[in-house]
Order: structure tokens, then sequence, then C-alpha cells
């Protein structure tokens, strides 16, 4: 009896020790899937906040929005354009010069630049691209303006790429700095080798193999013009190794490089100083025209003077002898600019239909004329109208004046 009673509390206390073990493992089970359930919980709770933080950034429907402006320099009309997606976000600003060949070559920089609004990105953050323009200087002839295209992404630095010309009005086309130099390389060098310096100077810090490898002939093509008197060129800092952020430029004062951009195209652009221009023109070398101007002086003599001064210009005038008291200050101001006088006689006759004593008296009369007023004697003589024969030559030569005819007349 006391053999079966051991053997019933035998089986009595492992029954007991099996739920108990059954209870601790759902326990266990149930303690672990609280917390997941709380985890989860917790993760959509914070993520809910982040969505609602960037929901400016990810809830915006595709839109866009054109604009137009008059710019603060040169009353250029501007274009602007404002595209936002849920991720992108682009704001350009085309220049409306109003010339064709310009206003094509510039948008089709910055159209290149822009990135594709169809493209989805792989960024959760939104991209934001920002693309302007600033006009540098703007006369009668050229402008140079420079496009500056800033790119930003959340958690990264900003990228910048810049472009610039300086354009010729009339053609559209950008005049290149290979067009101010000599024809040699030399005068690329000079110039890349002037940039450089100006870099070192600036930021001693700075890598000077990594500032030749990014300032080369290939990278200063175009240029920009400032006030006449100064030529501009813009790098970016971190090509450069001298900043993380921005675009640097950097300024040449053209009286620096006036040894050797000796060119008309250079004297067209820049107000280079008269001294540093050579005294003579080598017309072998380059294409030479003589300018003359006939009949004067008059009451447009002294802004033609102005004109040539701007573009460091000489040229030959040829006087008739009658105007010279009434307009004796431009003339005087032609010589003191260095402008040669000359003969173009005293009342315009046909000079053919004249006889001798006439045709001398014409020339000397007007000689005279000049000398008393600029205190300088003409050497040449333009017959006017052209007329020339043998009796007219016979003159001129006695008088040792030579006769200076045109090949194009502007009329």
């Amino acid at each position: 009896m006391f053999h079966k009673m051991g053997k019933i509390d035998t089986q009595i206390y492992s029954s007991v020790e099996n739920n108990v073990t059954h209870v601790k493992l759902r326990n266990f089970f149930y303690t672990w899937l609280c917390l997941i359930i709380t985890s989860l919980l917790i993760c959509s709770l914070w993520y809910g906040q982040q969505s609602q933080k960037s929901s400016h950034i990810t809830h915006i429907p595709p839109s866009t929005t054109h604009t137009y402006t008059l710019s603060s320099r040169g009353a250029v009309r501007s274009r602007i354009i404002k595209h936002q997606s849920a991720s992108h976000q682009t704001i350009i600003t085309y220049p409306q010069t109003g010339i064709a060949n310009i206003d094509k070559t510039v948008a089709t920089i910055i159209d290149s630049a822009i990135p594709s609004q169809q493209t989805p990105s792989t960024n959760a953050a939104a991209r934001s691209n920002t693309i302007t323009y600033r006009i540098i200087h703007q006369d009668d002839t050229t402008i140079s303006l420079a496009v500056f295209i800033r790119t930003t992404i959340p958690h990264a630095l900003p990228t910048n790429t810049v472009h610039y010309w300086t354009f010729d009005k009339m053609s559209g086309q950008p005049i290149t700095s290979s067009a101010l130099v000599d024809t040699s390389i030399a005068g690329t060098n000079e110039l890349v080798i002037a940039l450089r310096k100006q870099v070192q100077q600036r930021y001693p810090h700075a890598e000077p193999v990594k500032v030749a490898g990014v300032i080369t002939p290939e990278s200063i093509t175009n240029f920009l013009v400032h006030d006449r008197k100064t030529i501009g060129f813009l790098f970016d800092k971190r090509s450069l190794g001298i900043g993380v952020d921005g675009i640097i430029s950097l300024k040449l004062p053209i009286k620096q490089l006036s040894h050797f951009v000796q060119n008309p195209t250079t004297k067209k652009l820049f107000d280079i100083p008269p001294s540093a221009l050579s005294s003579t023109t080598d017309c072998v070398r380059y294409r030479c025209i003589a300018l003359t101007f006939d009949d004067g002086p008059g009451l447009y003599t002294q802004t033609l003077l102005e004109h040539l001064d701007r573009y460091h210009a000489k040229a030959t005038f040829f006087v008739v002898g009658r105007n010279v008291a009434p307009y004796s200050i431009a003339l005087q101001q032609a010589v003191q600019r260095k402008h040669q006088i000359g003969n173009h006689t005293w009342n315009h006759p046909l000079l053919p239909k004249r006889d001798e004593a006439v045709i001398r008296q014409e020339i000397e009369s007007t000689n005279s004329a000049v000398a008393a007023a600029t205190g300088v004697t003409p050497t040449m003589v333009r017959p006017p109208y052209g007329g020339m024969n043998d009796k007219v030559r016979a003159q001129l030569q006695q008088l040792t004046m030579p006769a200076i005819m045109w090949s194009i007349d502007t009329r």
C-alpha cells in the first residue's frame, strides 16, 4: 500500500513540475512579444515625427513658374524659371540681352546644367540647383557676363560651376583670350603665369602643382572686362585648393599686361595707357588700315576725336583752309593727340580746272593757316575729288608734297 502511494505522489509531482515549466515558457514568450510590439510602436512614432519635419520636401507637388524682371545693371531683361518637385528644386535666371547669338550661347550652357526633372532622386532629401548670372561690363560694342551654377544636397558640400564670356555685340560671338595676346603661344603663357602668381600671392598655402593644373592656357579661353582697365577670370576655389566653397575672381590690370597685348582687339576693349603702346604698328604682321577724314575741321571734329581716343586710334585729317580759323581749337586738339594734318586746299576746287598759280595758292594758303593755328605745317595733299593731271602733279612736285588718295570711300 505504501508502495502504491509513493508511486501516485511521484506522478503528481512530475505533472506539477511540467505545468510550471510550461507557464515559465509562456510568460517568457509573452514578455518578448510585448518588448517587440513596444519597440515597433516607438519606431513608428519616431518615423512619424521625422516625416512631419521633412513634409515640406517630400510632399511638394511638382510646379513650375515663369517671371520676368530687369537686371540691376545694363537694363538686361531676366527670365526666371522656378521648378519644384519632391526630388528637385531649381531656380534658373536666363539673361535676355536681345542679341540672339548671345542669348542662345548662354541658354545652351544653362540648359545643359539643369538636372532632369523626370529622374527620381536617389537621395531622400531634395536637391537644390540655383543658376544665376551677372553682368560684369557693358558698353556699345561688348558685353561681359558670368553664369554661376550652384548645387546643394543636404549633408554634402555644395558644388559650384562658373561660365563667363565677353561677347562682341555686332556678331554675338565670344571674344577669346587668344584674340588679345600675341599670336605666338608666349603671350598666352605670360597671362597664365600672371594669374598663377596672383593666386600664390593671395593664398600662400595654395599648392603650386594644383594651381598649375587648374590655371592653364585651355582654362582661360574666355575672359571678362572690368571697367576697361582690368581683365578678369573666374575659378572654383575648391579646385584650386584654397577653400571648400565659392568662386574666386582673379583680376589683372591691363597695364600690367600691355607689353604683350599689342593688337587692335585689345585696344578696342581696354584703356591701355598710351605710354605702354608701341610707337609703330607692324602692318606686315597685323592687318592695318589708314583712317583719313576730309573737309574739316567742323562741328563734329571734337566728337570724332573722342571716339578715336576711345579706341586708341590715330587718323589723318585733310583740312580745308577756310575752315581752320573757325575751328582752330578742334584742330589744335587733333595735333595734341598725335593725329596727322594734311592739306585739302583752301576752297576745295577741282584742281585740274585751275591754272598753276591758283593751284599753288590753294595749297600754300592752307599750309599757312594750319601752321598759324597749330604750329604744324602739312606735308601732304589730298586733291579734292581726287582730281589729278600732269599740271597738278608738277605743282605738287615743286612743293615736295605727295598726293594721298584713298581706296575705300565710306559714302
